[in-house]
């Protein structure tokens, strides 16, 4: 089991990214893919969210979330794995999905009420990898695109080298703001940074602690 601390006054910010659906019939088996996001059962994740408006009362606000994998589950002839999203102060679950690492990258699955025999959900390519620099996919809402692979991120006085993904809130207009993902393949999500479209960093959001099973 890997672990890792970080500093509580480094700044984080916790950001839902949405991408729009990718209908895909892709079906194999994964159990030995190594994909750009951890996944196994028990690994955690701890960020702290900042705000960065300009506005003294809303930048010092901050937010600490968490990301957990809960469970796998055999979809078809694959093995996905469900995430839960929740405030690290309440354990409120805000979200959950799953994921799976393929051969050209990370997909999400959505599965509504009426999925639950897991028939026909929907799911979308969120990251091509590996991929190669200025390599994209675009979804019916979002274009990412791969702009560097040799970004650092600080983390515990430690430099942890990331995939940096662009990510516009549109397909159609590059101009509405984007999102900077930063990535490493054996910790997962480093950092999110959101502009807005005078590209200004609106928020930031950054690991604090790290499990990994």
């Amino acid at each position: 089991m890997k672990t890792i601390g970080i500093i509580p006054s480094l700044a984080i910010i916790f950001i839902a990214l949405n991408f729009s659906s990718c209908k895909s019939n892709f079906t194999s088996s994964n159990d030995d893919i190594e994909g750009i996001l951890p996944l196994a059962v028990g690994n955690t994740w701890i960020y702290r969210t900042n705000y960065s408006f300009g506005v003294p009362s809303i930048d010092s606000t901050f937010q600490m979330d968490t990301m957990t994998v809960v469970r796998d589950s055999m979809i078809g002839n694959e093995r996905w794995f469900a995430i839960h999203y929740s405030l690290s102060a309440s354990h409120q679950i805000t979200g959950e999905n799953y994921y799976i690492n393929r051969i050209d990258g990370l997909y999400i699955l959505y599965l509504s009420q009426q999925f639950g025999s897991h028939q026909d959900p929907s799911i979308d390519h969120l990251i091509k990898y590996p991929s190669n620099i200025g390599d994209s996919i675009v979804n019916s809402g979002s274009i990412i695109k791969l702009t560097s692979m040799t970004d650092t991120v600080t983390v515990d006085q430690a430099q942890i080298t990331c995939h940096t993904y662009q990510v516009y809130n549109s397909a159609r207009d590059t101009t509405v703001g984007y999102n900077l993902i930063y990535l490493n393949p054996n910790v997962g999500i480093v950092k999110t940074d959101t502009y807005s479209s005078s590209n200004k960093l609106g928020s930031s959001r950054r690991l604090l602690t790290y499990s990994l099973k």
